[in-house]
């Protein structure tokens, strides 16, 4: 694997290498996940702090869980979920501090859904561990296991559908401003 090319500022090259990573390390950075930056701006000197932690989804309370039997909050399947952060963070650093197009900007982490990366022992040896939970769902375990097998390393991992829920963002790119969520703190609308 290379680094992304983008060649914009340093901002740009980080958010293209995020997004490169929540292709080939979705276990520990994700679009489904949370996103935390610090930026420093040199010509200004300030310091942005972003934070952007999924919180519940509105729909959730605990009488919720305890109507479906749940002594304790799940730790997997989609009640485990909460509203993912990462999508407006990177909406926010791509609108306030990036100078590339969207398109050029997540090219390489495209490029490597969809013609696939050989898997690192590490993310092979993830997946092997977490096959179990994987084929409980099947959109997962289409996903990472082959014929229902963890993949090895070395294998490639294609992954055409990423992410399918939003792929439709990232071809066009952040959508206009509602508010710098991230940016502002962690109120939601």
């Amino acid at each position: 694997m290379r680094r992304p090319q983008v060649y914009g500022n340093a901002v740009d090259t980080a958010l293209a290498t995020s997004m490169v990573l929540n292709v080939t390390l979705p276990m520990m950075t994700g679009l489904g996940g949370d996103v935390f930056a610090l930026i420093y701006e040199a010509k200004t000197g300030k310091v942005t702090g972003i934070g952007a932690s999924g919180l519940s989804g509105a729909g959730a309370h605990p009488e919720l869980f305890v109507e479906r039997s749940y002594e304790r909050m799940p730790l997997d399947g989609p009640l485990s979920v909460a509203v993912p952060g990462a999508m407006q963070a990177y909406e926010d650093i791509h609108r306030s501090f990036c100078a590339m197009e969207w398109e050029r900007l997540i090219e390489p982490a495209r490029r490597y859904a969809e013609q696939g990366f050989p898997l690192p022992r590490w993310t092979a040896n993830q997946i092997h561990q977490a096959a179990g939970k994987l084929r409980r769902f099947p959109e997962t375990a289409g996903i990472f296991l082959k014929g229902g097998e963890a993949p090895k390393p070395g294998d490639l991992l294609v992954r055409r559908i990423w992410p399918a829920p939003c792929s439709g963002w990232l071809r066009r790119g952040p959508p206009p401003a509602t508010g710098a969520i991230s940016l502002s703190g962690p109120s939601r609308p």
